[in-house]
């Protein structure tokens, strides 16, 4: 069984339960600075949840993130992204978004070495 629960836009929490105990993961995602993230995983398990199982799924987790990696660093934010009907959650989870962020946000502006904005 499990629920997840998206605290804002850099906390998640995954709560488990399941034949070894039960828990919660808990992902911080922490900016330090323009494209640079730090992104912890916790795990709080029952007195009942075996060491290994935690350490099991603390590995898997790190497995998944090591493959998601290379996506993260080769996204593109499009304004109006083609999806399928099946990504309709998507659109649902941006306007969700939206509301973290004002007119006076600040925005990420690179420049190239001649001056010009990318």
């Amino acid at each position: 069984h499990l629920k997840v629960y998206q605290i804002g836009p850099g906390i998640v929490h995954l709560h488990f339960r399941g034949i070894f105990g039960s828990g919660v993961f808990v992902q911080n995602l922490i900016p330090i600075e323009p494209l640079h993230l730090v992104l912890t995983h916790n795990l709080y398990g029952t007195r009942y949840l075996p060491l290994f199982v935690g350490k099991l799924l603390l590995y898997f987790e790190a497995v998944q993130v090591d493959r998601d990696i290379m996506i993260w660093n080769n996204k593109m934010f499009r304004a109006r992204p083609q999806l399928l009907k099946e990504d309709n959650l998507i659109a649902k989870y941006r306007r969700w978004f939206t509301q973290f962020y004002t007119e006076n946000s600040p925005r990420l502006t690179l420049k190239a070495e001649d001056g010009n904005s990318w």
